[in-house]
């Protein structure tokens, strides 16, 4: 099994080329970490075997973003009619945090 990490193996573009070589290998993918990311790429992945959940990320998550998807009965699926990663940071956060 393979496990890319967006943030390690240098973006979105760099995961793809990784998980299209495990693919070529018949090798399973599960993408570690970053999990609103690796949520969108598993998407298009069709050696995916998981995507890590994390609950600790989703603390974070709460404290940057407006709302996110989240999982349901089993399933977890990205926002279909929002652009990008469907992700809108929240103002309270970018006040608090600004440096």
């Amino acid at each position: 099994m393979v496990q890319p990490d967006v943030g390690r193996v240098g973006g979105v573009t760099e995961w793809l080329k990784v998980a299209h070589l495990a693919h070529a290998f018949n090798l399973p993918v599960a993408p570690h970490a970053v999990q609103l990311v690796h949520l969108h790429l598993a998407c298009c992945t069709p050696n995916l075997k998981v995507v890590e959940y994390l609950a600790v990320s989703e603390e974070g998550d709460r404290v940057w973003y407006t709302e996110f998807p989240e999982p349901r009965d089993g399933y977890w699926s990205p926002y279909p009619d929002r652009p990008g990663l469907g992700l809108e940071l929240s103002p309270e956060a970018l006040r608090k945090y600004a440096v």
